[in-house]
């Protein structure tokens, strides 16, 4: 097994989870944000 090709494939699964965590976290802000407006709307 080439060396290289292990730390670039663990160096990519790791920007991808970072990215995937960093989108969820926005949408999590945003329905944060919402959650307000749902409830004076009610």
């Amino acid at each position: 097994m080439d060396f290289n090709f292990i730390f670039w494939r663990f160096h990519l699964l790791i920007l991808l989870s970072t990215l995937t965590f960093e989108a969820h976290l926005r949408k999590f802000l945003r329905h944060l944000q919402d959650f307000p407006k749902a409830v004076k709307s009610i």
